[in-house]
């Protein structure tokens, strides 16, 4: 059976700033990990690619969750692209 997905959860979206990566590629899978004054987006190896404000809602972070850091036209953004169910 596969996992559900829940449209509140799967349109997550925030804008970054990039703190461990030159951006040469154009997506990176990343993993949230808060911290008390924002959140590090660290690839699996856990080196740190970029960081966000304290202002997300952590609920909407499950380390049972797919994220992509997607650089693209100068902007740099975290997607959700899977909601465990």
């Amino acid at each position: 059976m596969f996992p559900k997905h829940e449209t509140s959860n799967q349109n997550f979206k925030v804008e970054v700033q990039l703190s461990g990566c030159s951006g040469v590629r154009v997506n990176y899978d990343v993993i949230p990990l808060p911290r008390n004054d924002g959140i590090d987006w660290i690839d699996a190896a856990g080196y740190k690619l970029a960081e966000s404000s304290s202002d997300i809602a952590v609920e909407l972070l499950s380390l049972k969750d797919d994220f992509s850091l997607t650089l693209a036209d100068g902007l740099a953004e975290v997607k959700k692209t899977f909601v465990a169910g």
